[in-house]
Protein backbone atom coordinates (compact mmCIF):
# COMPACT_ATOMS: atom_id res chain seq x y z
CA UNK A 1 0.00 0.00 0.00
CA UNK A 2 1.07 3.49 -1.52
CA UNK A 3 1.70 6.21 1.80
CA UNK A 4 -0.64 9.41 0.94
CA UNK A 5 3.02 10.88 0.25
CA UNK A 6 3.77 8.53 -2.17
CA UNK A 7 -0.34 8.50 -3.76
CA UNK A 8 0.76 12.56 -4.09
CA UNK A 9 4.29 12.23 -5.74
CA UNK A 10 2.67 9.65 -8.17
CA UNK A 11 0.24 11.98 -9.26
CA UNK A 12 2.40 14.48 -9.70
CA UNK A 13 4.46 12.72 -12.23
CA UNK A 14 1.80 11.02 -14.15
CA UNK A 15 0.06 14.21 -14.19
CA UNK A 16 3.24 15.82 -16.37
CA UNK A 17 3.95 13.07 -18.31
CA UNK A 18 0.66 12.94 -19.80
CA UNK A 19 0.89 16.81 -21.31
CA UNK A 20 3.69 14.65 -23.75
CA UNK A 21 1.23 12.32 -24.31
CA UNK A 22 -0.76 14.22 -25.71
CA UNK A 23 1.53 16.29 -27.64
CA UNK A 24 2.68 12.53 -29.44
CA UNK A 25 -0.73 12.11 -30.41
CA UNK A 26 -1.44 15.62 -31.85
CA UNK A 27 1.31 14.51 -33.94
CA UNK A 28 -0.23 10.82 -34.84
CA UNK A 29 -3.57 12.48 -35.86
CA UNK A 30 -1.75 14.62 -38.34
CA UNK A 31 0.32 11.28 -39.86
CA UNK A 32 -3.70 9.78 -39.21
CA UNK A 33 -5.42 12.65 -41.19
CA UNK A 34 -3.10 12.04 -44.02
CA UNK A 35 -2.76 8.56 -44.53
CA UNK A 36 -3.57 6.71 -47.39
CA UNK A 37 -5.40 4.04 -44.63
CA UNK A 38 -7.75 7.01 -43.22
CA UNK A 39 -8.93 7.94 -46.86
CA UNK A 40 -9.59 3.78 -47.34
CA UNK A 41 -11.63 4.45 -44.20
CA UNK A 42 -13.40 7.64 -45.45
CA UNK A 43 -14.17 5.87 -48.73
CA UNK A 44 -15.74 2.98 -46.68
CA UNK A 45 -18.30 5.09 -45.13
CA UNK A 46 -16.11 6.43 -42.02
CA UNK A 47 -17.01 9.57 -40.52
CA UNK A 48 -14.53 12.33 -40.98
CA UNK A 49 -12.41 12.84 -37.64
CA UNK A 50 -11.47 16.61 -37.20
CA UNK A 51 -9.94 16.61 -34.35
CA UNK A 52 -7.40 14.61 -32.08
CA UNK A 53 -10.22 14.68 -29.60
CA UNK A 54 -12.98 13.20 -31.70
CA UNK A 55 -10.05 10.14 -32.95
CA UNK A 56 -9.42 9.66 -29.51
CA UNK A 57 -13.09 8.91 -28.87
CA UNK A 58 -13.69 7.21 -31.38
CA UNK A 59 -11.24 4.84 -30.70
CA UNK A 60 -12.10 4.27 -27.35
CA UNK A 61 -15.86 3.67 -28.36
CA UNK A 62 -14.76 1.16 -31.01
CA UNK A 63 -12.41 -0.51 -28.32
CA UNK A 64 -14.95 -0.86 -25.90
CA UNK A 65 -17.19 -2.12 -28.35
CA UNK A 66 -14.70 -4.78 -29.51
CA UNK A 67 -14.38 -6.18 -25.89
CA UNK A 68 -18.62 -6.57 -25.73
CA UNK A 69 -19.37 -9.40 -26.99
CA UNK A 70 -22.63 -9.42 -24.67
CA UNK A 71 -24.37 -6.29 -26.59
CA UNK A 72 -25.25 -7.04 -30.53
CA UNK A 73 -25.00 -3.05 -31.18
CA UNK A 74 -21.61 -3.59 -31.04
CA UNK A 75 -21.29 -5.78 -33.32
CA UNK A 76 -22.90 -2.79 -36.22
CA UNK A 77 -20.88 -0.41 -34.51
CA UNK A 78 -17.64 -2.21 -35.79
CA UNK A 79 -18.11 -1.53 -39.55
CA UNK A 80 -14.99 -1.48 -42.01
CA UNK A 81 -15.04 1.83 -42.05
CA UNK A 82 -14.49 2.29 -38.20
CA UNK A 83 -11.86 -0.93 -38.35
CA UNK A 84 -10.04 0.73 -40.93
CA UNK A 85 -10.07 3.98 -38.96
CA UNK A 86 -8.44 2.07 -35.64
CA UNK A 87 -5.81 0.52 -38.23
CA UNK A 88 -4.74 3.88 -39.21
CA UNK A 89 -4.33 5.31 -35.84
CA UNK A 90 -1.84 2.19 -35.01
CA UNK A 91 0.24 2.91 -38.18
CA UNK A 92 0.16 6.21 -37.82
CA UNK A 93 1.57 5.19 -33.87
CA UNK A 94 4.02 3.47 -34.96
CA UNK A 95 5.03 5.76 -37.95
CA UNK A 96 5.51 8.59 -35.43
CA UNK A 97 8.26 6.02 -33.66
CA UNK A 98 6.21 3.99 -30.76
CA UNK A 99 5.21 0.45 -30.84
CA UNK A 100 1.43 -0.19 -29.78
CA UNK A 101 1.96 -2.13 -26.94
CA UNK A 102 4.34 0.99 -25.79
CA UNK A 103 1.68 3.53 -26.68
CA UNK A 104 -1.09 1.83 -24.88
CA UNK A 105 1.39 1.66 -21.49
CA UNK A 106 1.80 5.22 -21.88
CA UNK A 107 -2.11 6.03 -22.63
CA UNK A 108 -2.96 4.19 -19.25
CA UNK A 109 -0.23 5.93 -17.28
CA UNK A 110 -1.93 9.30 -18.37
CA UNK A 111 -5.33 8.38 -17.79
CA UNK A 112 -4.06 7.08 -14.51
CA UNK A 113 -2.99 10.66 -13.69
CA UNK A 114 -6.45 12.08 -14.50
CA UNK A 115 -5.73 16.10 -15.32
CA UNK A 116 -3.12 17.85 -17.52
CA UNK A 117 -0.06 19.94 -15.76
CA UNK A 118 0.14 23.00 -15.00
CA UNK A 119 3.90 23.08 -15.49
CA UNK A 120 4.84 23.18 -19.18
CA UNK A 121 8.21 21.97 -19.22
CA UNK A 122 10.38 20.31 -22.09
CA UNK A 123 10.26 17.33 -23.44
CA UNK A 124 14.38 17.26 -22.84
CA UNK A 125 13.89 18.37 -19.31
CA UNK A 126 11.49 16.05 -18.49
CA UNK A 127 13.41 13.14 -19.93
CA UNK A 128 16.69 14.23 -17.40
CA UNK A 129 14.47 14.79 -14.81
CA UNK A 130 12.40 10.56 -15.19
CA UNK A 131 15.68 8.67 -13.83
CA UNK A 132 14.64 10.30 -10.39
CA UNK A 133 11.02 10.78 -10.22
CA UNK A 134 9.50 7.23 -11.35
CA UNK A 135 8.15 5.84 -8.72
CA UNK A 136 8.84 2.34 -8.59
CA UNK A 137 5.51 0.91 -9.12
CA UNK A 138 5.68 2.47 -12.57
CA UNK A 139 8.78 0.74 -13.54
CA UNK A 140 7.39 -0.90 -16.44
CA UNK A 141 6.32 2.13 -17.86
CA UNK A 142 9.71 4.12 -17.62
CA UNK A 143 11.29 2.52 -21.25
CA UNK A 144 7.79 3.97 -22.98
CA UNK A 145 7.97 6.95 -21.43
CA UNK A 146 11.53 7.50 -22.16
CA UNK A 147 11.37 6.46 -25.84
CA UNK A 148 8.18 8.95 -26.12
CA UNK A 149 10.18 12.09 -24.55
CA UNK A 150 13.34 11.20 -26.49
CA UNK A 151 11.15 11.32 -29.59
CA UNK A 152 9.33 14.52 -28.76
CA UNK A 153 12.81 15.99 -27.85
CA UNK A 154 14.07 15.84 -31.69
CA UNK A 155 16.11 12.82 -30.59
CA UNK A 156 15.66 9.42 -32.47
CA UNK A 157 14.37 6.36 -30.67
Amino acid sequence: MMSAFQLFMLHRVLSRHRDFVSQFEERVFRRFRLSGRYQEAREAGAEPLASKGAALQLLASLSAAAGDSEDEDAAAFLTPGNLLIMEAWDEAVVAKGLELDEYQALRALGDTAGCSSSQQRSARDALRQLASCLPEGFAACRQPLEKLLTLLAGGSA
